[in-house]
């Protein structure tokens, strides 16, 4: 009898994933039919992004993807800037045609190209609020130097304390995960981070001030947006920051950079 109850086990269990699978290869499927009827010609065609604020300049039908290779292997990515893509593709690839509009951080820009033929759009959206930090962008090239780990000071030299407070009641296991997706955020803006050698940490914390309204979905869109407060937190604490008023100390940023 048990035997059986196994064997019937395992059947049920292939059977649901065979279902998941054939869902799974149903949805790729829509997907690829709506690039590939969308009227946006890709040589290199992957999962589009849904994107739920575009600019009025892109055109209808148009699809968002992390990353088109072109028909020569070149690649312009999602985070690429201007100054990245004119490198990538040269100067000729720009048609000279761009529009300007309002996005949620401030005045972004929409620019046209067209390169072997091949026509697309890059929407550039700033990712600062009026300059945070710096407004100096992304560099024009990254060279392999920025892979090497690098400390502030000594190794023991670089603990990172952070502390993310929110108005909503949460649970302890609640305040738990909340701090573990919040500490992404870290990740994002520290290279290393969380090393053996330091005691980079997070703190979640909560007033319970308001109910949450969807425990699941709630606490998820709220760890998310916790996590790009840390990273943006930190880049902007860097970018602040003032050197000790003491002989030998770490220089700022600012001291070095001269921004």
């Amino acid at each position: 009898m048990d035997a059986l109850r196994v064997r019937f086990g395992s059947v049920v269990e292939w059977a649901v994933a065979a279902a998941f699978f054939a869902a799974t290869l149903a949805v790729t499927m829509l997907i690829l039919q709506g690039v590939r009827g969308s009227g946006v010609r890709s040589p290199n065609v992957v999962v589009p992004i849904a994107i739920d604020d575009v600019p009025a300049s892109v055109p209808t039908g148009a699809v968002s993807l992390p990353a088109l290779t072109l028909r020569d292997g070149k690649t312009v990515r999602v985070g690429d800037g201007w100054a990245i893509v004119a490198a990538t593709l040269g100067p000729g690839a720009e048609t000279g045609r761009e529009q300007a509009d309002q996005g949620r951080l401030g005045l972004r820009v929409t620019r046209f190209y067209d390169y072997g033929g091949f026509r697309f759009v890059v929407v550039y959206e700033p990712f600062e609020h009026n300059g945070e930090f710096g407004g100096c962008g992304l560099p024009p090239a990254f060279s392999g130097a920025i892979l090497e780990p690098h400390t502030k000071g000594s190794a023991r030299e670089s603990t990172t304390l952070a502390v993310v407070a929110t108005d909503a009641a949460l649970t302890k296991a609640q305040a738990k995960r909340l701090a573990v997706m919040a500490q992404t955020g870290l990740a994002r803006a520290i290279y290393p981070v969380h090393t053996q050698l330091e005691g980079d940490v997070l703190f979640a914390v909560s007033t319970g001030r308001r109910p949450l309204a969807d425990p699941l979905v709630g606490l998820t869109r709220l760890g998310a947006l916790a996590a790009n407060v840390v990273a943006r937190a930190v880049a902007r604490g860097v970018f602040e920051a003032t050197a000790l008023p003491f002989p030998g100390t770490v220089p700022s940023w600012k001291d070095r950079f001269g921004r």
